[in-house]
């Protein structure tokens, strides 16, 4: 009766992570079964450790800095906090992509000045100049946003890049 008792009291098939889980596979564990705690086992099933919710709120928080650094188009700088980083280190991180934003930049003014005749005959289409700019960064920034968005909710994999760029 006793054994029969304590064997319907214990459960079988518990939830855990193991040892050498990604931290973040963690995280999200924690936050699809609404737990405050998981135990961590090893490759034999033995309890070696919790995480708490506090952990997985560090691990998110830094996934979301990472993920934010990238949407900006920031090689990120360690880890470092912000008033941590030299300034060399800033502009190393931030000159390849300002470099290709000059080199776009150029061939803009290129095809504008293809257009310089055009425009100088009618010359009401160079206030759309501006505008259409404006919406090409505007739509630029909304792609970016909800592609690292789906890409932090696993929605989206580095397989599906194809269908990512095809579909923005």
């Amino acid at each position: 009766d006793e054994k029969m008792l304590i064997s319907e009291l214990m459960e079988t098939n518990v939830i855990s992570a193991g040892t050498l889980d990604d931290k973040e596979d963690v995280a999200r564990l924690l936050d699809k079964y609404d737990f405050s705690a998981l135990p961590i086992v090893d490759k034999e099933n033995r309890l070696v450790g919790i995480v708490t919710f506090d952990d997985a709120m560090d691990v998110i928080e830094e996934e979301n800095t990472e993920d934010i650094e990238k949407m900006a188009a920031i090689i990120s700088s360690e880890d470092k906090p912000y008033l941590k980083v030299g300034i060399f280190e800033t502009v190393k991180s931030r000159i390849p992509w300002l470099l290709i934003l000059m080199l776009s930049a150029t061939f803009t003014g290129a095809i504008i000045s293809g257009f310089e005749s055009k425009l100088k005959a009618i010359v009401v289409l160079t206030s759309f100049i501006p505008m259409l700019m404006g919406t090409g960064g505007n739509s630029g920034s909304q792609s970016s946003v909800t592609v690292i968005r789906s890409l932090s909710l696993d929605e989206i994999r580095a397989k599906d890049i194809l269908k990512v760029i095809m579909k923005e």
